[in-house]
């Protein structure tokens, strides 16, 4: 597979689970919390989910504020610095009231995503409610988060979901 067909597939994978997650949040009886988006990069998903949820909260954390398409959240919702402390801060006053967390963090590099093993994971969790809902480009391994089957689409393109056990 050609990485512009690896980066497709992983795209259409994205999209069918967030489209999947905010019918889910947007039907009645769901639980309340925030949405958290975990890096904002050029604020494709962001805008892609503030699009679809109806009165929810996004919550985003990234180590910079550069969209390049002037797409940014307000300024009550975005925390910006390093994730692992920005997430830390935002707990204390908050708590674990998270409904959702989307982690599209990863670069591809073996590298980059075994340093990511080492905090991802714990991070999710902190932030979510129980039986929370973590969905990541990156392959997660904590004994708090159950791996949950996906759909083809999101297989085809290695997206992952979690909940918080």
């Amino acid at each position: 597979m050609s990485r512009l067909d690896r980066f497709i597939a992983r795209m259409q994978a994205q999209r069918a689970m967030l489209d999947q997650v905010c019918i889910g949040l947007n039907a009645e009886g769901a639980p309340p919390g925030p949405f958290v988006e975990l890096g904002l990069g050029n604020a494709r998903t962001y805008d892609h989910v503030r699009q679809r949820l109806i009165g929810r909260r996004i919550v985003v954390f990234d180590r910079s504020a550069a969209p390049k398409h002037g797409v940014i959240p307000p300024a009550s919702d975005f925390f910006v610095g390093d994730i692992r402390e920005t997430v830390r801060s935002y707990v204390a006053s908050n708590g674990t009231t998270a409904t959702v967390v989307h982690a599209d963090l990863g670069d591809g590099s073996a590298t980059y995503n075994t340093d990511l093993q080492s905090w991802l994971p714990d991070t999710c969790c902190c932030l979510l409610q129980p039986r929370g809902l973590v969905l990541s480009s990156t392959e997660l391994h904590d004994r708090r988060l159950r791996q949950l089957d996906v759909d083809p689409v999101a297989k085809a393109g290695g997206y992952f979901s979690y909940r918080v056990e």
